[in-house]
């Protein structure tokens, strides 16, 4: 047994010799710092920094594409209290409280849904994600507010200038965020988004809203 270790122990130098550089009568190395190493190890460090600059490189386009829809998404934003007030410069003023379907808001209903979700439900969801972890944030029922507030006896006015001021308040928190704040999550609706994702449904409610009212317009001015 003792013999058997002794040529355990003997065969170890001779196995490192194989990976190291020759050495000069002066014990210094006579190769490169790289030209001792296998070839497949050479290989293997190249195909890593490869991977390494690739990665790098979809990271940084990854970015770009988002920011161009963030930057895309805020500006759909920005241009809906203009485009509100638009279609009801165009509208029939006998139409404003008339609903287009029992189950459905008048276009004056949409509006005022607009501004309660905007400043009690929207406004506060973004600041809240971007000062807090992890928040869970509250669902509004609409039309509920819509029957409780009797939004079909309000005025239109207040509703599109309130409207648009909360959209501002909005807007002044997500402009110039830097890109690692809209990755900043919340949970909502039993789910767990970020605020893009927010960002995105606030396009889409607005979107409904918008055509909603517009096909009141376009059947008022077709009778």
């Amino acid at each position: 047994m003792a013999k058997f270790r002794r040529l355990r122990i003997t065969a170890l130098p001779m196995r490192i010799a194989r990976v190291l550089p020759p050495k000069d009568v002066q014990g210094k190395s006579s190769h490169s710092s790289l030209s001792y190493l296998p070839q497949f190890m050479l290989e293997l460090g190249a195909r890593k920094l490869n991977i390494e600059a690739a990665r790098e490189r979809n990271l940084h386009q990854e970015i770009l594409v988002n920011q161009e829809t963030i930057d895309a998404a805020v500006k759909q934003l920005a241009e809906t209290p203009m485009r509100l007030r638009d279609l009801f410069e165009r509208m029939d003023p006998a139409k404003v409280r008339i609903k287009p379907d029992p189950t459905l808001f008048s276009p004056l209903e949409d509006v005022w849904h607009l501004h309660d979700i905007e400043r009690e439900g929207y406004l506060i969801r973004i600041r809240r994600i971007l000062t807090e972890e992890l928040p869970v944030l509250e669902n509004l029922d609409g039309d509920r507010m819509a029957i409780e507030r009797r939004y079909i006896e309000l005025e239109l006015p207040a509703a599109i200038d309130g409207f648009a001021a909360a959209r501002a308040a909005s807007l002044a928190l997500l402009r110039e965020l830097p890109l690692q704040d809209w990755m900043r999550r919340a949970e909502f609706e039993n789910r767990i988004i970020d605020l893009r994702t927010l960002i995105s449904m606030m396009v889409e409610h607005d979107r409904g809203h918008l055509l909603s009212i517009q096909g009141v317009l376009v059947s008022s001015v077709a009778a």
